[in-house]
């Protein structure tokens, strides 16, 4: 989860395809999608999808989380 909001500091907003390599577990992807949950569920993070079947693409909240600001964010992302 830390690894997503550090990229949603970073650049604001994020496919949620982007947020895999291109081998991924079925375990990586419920994890990822448990933590995009949390994350809106605070109010860090929103989701959004403009058509049925589309991209699904994560936006940075209005409310920046003390843990994230308070850590140094590494430069580059490693992607789950």
């Amino acid at each position: 989860m830390i690894q997503i909001q550090a990229y949603l500091v970073e650049k604001k907003k994020v496919s949620f395809n982007d947020l895999f390599s291109e081998r991924w577990t079925r375990n990586e992807l419920i994890a990822t999608f448990l933590a995009i949950l949390e994350l809106v569920r605070t109010h860090f993070a929103w989701v959004r999808q403009d058509k049925q079947f589309g991209e699904i693409v994560i936006e940075n909240g209005k409310r920046i989380s003390i843990t994230i600001s308070q850590k140094k964010i590494p430069s580059k992302i490693h992607r789950i």
